[in-house]
């Protein structure tokens, strides 16, 4: 049986904010006109994780491809394990195992990373309720576990209001 270790905020946010910066330093010259900002649980103020830091790069549809290409020379590697489209790639630090850039094509539905960022933002009580929902499902299986962080996202984003 697998089972999920978080942490509180207090406990990472810091540092992933301090690797978000660094990394944003590194991406910045390669892609001075796209869209790089911190997503997932680390830049949810209050909300519990694993302690990782995705990193959102926003880049147009037709750039994709060579922006792959760009961030995997920078010593990241494709994640096979996670969904790829043609509007999606993540990949992953070699340095840090904990950090992953999320490539996204500009004005796809991938944007809403950045959405369901916002909307938790905006509310300590959807904070509360992703932090039970990620407590309850630590185990039986890290399967279990996104499966149920999926839900509550496609819930709140279902939501969001137009």
């Amino acid at each position: 049986m697998d089972v999920i270790t978080l942490y509180e905020c207090h406990q990472y946010q810091p540092e992933a904010q301090r690797l978000f910066n660094a990394y944003q330093a590194k991406l910045r010259p390669l892609f001075p006109s796209a869209t790089i900002e911190h997503v997932g649980s680390s830049a949810i103020d209050g909300a519990i994780s694993k302690g990782n830091v995705d990193i959102f790069l926003g880049v147009p549809k037709h750039q994709l491809e060579t922006a792959i290409e760009l961030v995997a020379a920078n010593d990241f590697t494709i994640k096979t394990d996670t969904l790829r489209s043609d509007e999606l790639c993540m990949l992953q630090s070699n340095q840090d195992q904990q950090v992953a850039v999320l490539l996204v094509a500009n004005d796809s539905k991938f944007e809403f990373f950045l959405h369901f960022r916002d909307q938790l933002n905006r509310s300590p009580d959807l904070v509360a309720q992703y932090n039970q929902v990620k407590r309850n499902s630590t185990s039986p299986s890290e399967r279990y576990y996104y499966t149920q962080k999926s839900l509550f996202i496609v819930n709140v984003l279902d939501s969001e209001p137009s």
